[in-house]
């Protein structure tokens, strides 16, 4: 194997990796942290309001309400979703993926829409998905696509190799050839 593709290789898995993404969650609650976050994203004249949604823990049932602050900018419809600690997120979605103040396996149930368009008329309800069930499909998705180009760049160099093994061959049929009859 030529030094290419096993550097070409060794990039891809090093980009695979840089894609993870620390989570912005903290885990612990924090008014300070609530108010930076609002006044970061839309300065000291936002429009605050909250929002309750509910949280059923998957471990034991336990049913509870997760107070959640929606931030936009005045005089427009941007807004964030700002967790307990103080975490910014585009929806509710991403929310409870990336805190980690919910456990893998709760669900989160509230308005949907939020935070754009909160509409009470319709809900959506969410699970928590396990983070390591998240690393390992990554590991697998890794691996699935080193040996995808692995078997590309072998079936590109059989290729190869079997042109130059036919113009050979070929080669040594002219060379073969009688000299014609008088």
């Amino acid at each position: 194997m030529s030094l290419r593709p096993a550097v070409v290789l060794a990039l891809l898995a090093v980009v695979l990796v840089g894609c993870t993404q620390e989570p912005a969650s903290t885990g612990r609650v924090s008014a300070a942290a609530i108010i930076s976050t609002v006044e970061g994203f839309a300065g000291k004249d936002a429009a605050v309001s909250h929002i309750n949604v509910l949280r059923k823990e998957a471990k034991n049932g336990e049913v509870s309400f997760v107070d959640l602050a929606i931030a936009c900018k005045p005089g427009t419809r941007d807004c964030l979703l700002v967790a307990p600690d103080g975490a910014g997120y585009p929806n509710l979605a991403d929310f409870v993926d990336d805190t980690k103040l919910l456990e893998p396996g709760d669900t989160i149930s509230g308005a949907g829409g939020i935070p754009t368009h909160p509409d009470t008329a319709q809900s959506e309800t969410i699970t928590k998905n396990d983070p390591a069930d998240a690393a390992w499909t990554v590991v697998g998705l890794s691996a699935a696509g080193l040996v995808v180009a692995a078997l590309v760049v072998f079936v590109a160099l059989w290729l190869v190799r079997r042109a130059r093994g036919r113009r050979d061959a070929d080669r040594l049929l002219t060379e073969w050839d009688l000299p014609p009859e008088d």
